[in-house]
Parts: C-alpha cells; sequence; structure tokens
C-alpha cells in the first residue's frame, strides 16, 4: 500500500504519470473551454447514452445497454477504495481533492464525501 502513498505524492509534488487517472479530466478535454453539446458520464453511461442518441435523431433500437469503464469483479462497497486511500495521509487525501477539485464539481462527483470517509475509515 505504500507504494499508492508514494504515487499520490509524486502527483501532487507535479509528476505527470502517462495513466488518464492521474490526470484531471478538465485539464485534458477542457469541457469549460469547449462548446460542447454533451458531456457523457461513463457512471450514468446507459441513461445518458440513450438520452443522447434519441436527441441526434437514433431510433431506440440503436441503444446500448453496456457500460463502459467497468468492473464486474469490483467490490461494491468501495471497500477497494477506502483500502488503498487508507495508506495516504491526511494532508494529501487533503491535497488530491484540491486537484481534482474541479473535476468533482462539473461531474458531480461527492468527493469531499470520499474524502471524509476515507479518514473515517482510518481511525478504526
Amino acid at each position: 500500500k505504500q507504494w499508492y502513498q508514494r504515487r499520490v505524492r509524486g502527483v501532487m509534488d507535479g509528476f505527470r504519470p502517462g495513466s488518464a487517472h492521474w490526470r484531471p479530466a478538465i485539464n485534458m478535454c477542457t469541457p469549460c473551454g469547449m462548446n460542447y453539446e454533451y458531456i457523457i458520464k461513463s457512471e450514468d453511461y446507459t441513461c445518458e447514452f440513450d438520452h443522447f442518441l434519441r436527441a441526434v435523431g437514433h431510433k431506440s433500437e440503436d441503444r446500448v445497454d453496456e457500460r463502459v469503464n467497468f468492473n464486474p469483479r469490483r467490490p461494491k462497497d468501495r471497500a477497494d477504495v477506502y483500502k488503498f486511500y487508507a495508506s495516504v495521509s491526511d494532508d494529501l487525501l487533503d491535497a488530491l481533492y484540491d486537484y481534482f477539485r474541479s473535476d468533482c464539481d462539473i461531474f458531480q462527483y461527492d468527493c469531499k464525501e470520499l474524502i471524509e470517509t476515507v479518514k473515517l475509515q482510518k481511525q478504526r
């Protein structure tokens, strides 16, 4: 688990790994700087993509039910997330939240609640 603490520290210190998971989406696709008609969250893919298809004139039989970026083996209770982030100090958790705050706001992720839950889990 210590490698995760080192990875987070590296990102906070300016290291930019190749993985897109460690870069704010707002820096990669600039949703506020472009005139996008649609931004689809992968978590809401089925609902949003169906709406998108109707909006652009596709028939309902073109509908796609498959979620992307989804791992069916991942625990539903997010215990894996808490386990990894438990190794990260509170000051780094706060810095990580600040680093991804724009993504959290734009894409309506409750990152602050996740950070606070991780901190509570660490106290147990």
